[in-house]
């Protein structure tokens, strides 16, 4: 991402990053804030990048001992047929890995209460 993170969410608010994509390098990826309800989601949307479609729900829910949060996950690979070549081969296996991720380090920033 360019720059410092923002501090808070808000509909209109563009985000650039650069994703490396296997064989193809480095790509920029500009989503934008489509959606807030404030301490309950927020909808990102992809404007330019690797998708032909990626619509990302992020879902805050207040539960015994903090906040669970859930993604709901909307996208579609370019190219046709190469482009779901490419999903069975790796683009599928690298969404579960980075969200697997970003579980493991929200664990470890935000412990649950026993």
């Amino acid at each position: 991402m360019k720059g410092d993170p923002p501090e808070r969410a808000y509909a209109g608010l563009f985000l650039e990053y650069r994703v490396k994509i296997p064989i193809l390098g480095w790509t920029p990826w500009l989503t934008e804030i489509k959606y807030v309800e404030e301490g309950y989601s927020f909808v990102d949307e992809q404007k330019v990048g690797p998708y032909k479609l990626w619509l990302h729900r992020h879902c805050l829910e207040e539960v015994k001992g903090g906040t669970k949060m859930t993604d709901e996950i909307r996208y579609q690979m370019p190219f046709g047929p190469l482009g779901a070549i490419a999903h069975l081969l790796f683009v599928r296996r690298t969404l579960r890995r980075i969200f697997d991720y970003r579980r493991e380090k929200l664990d470890e920033l935000f412990p649950q209460s026993q």
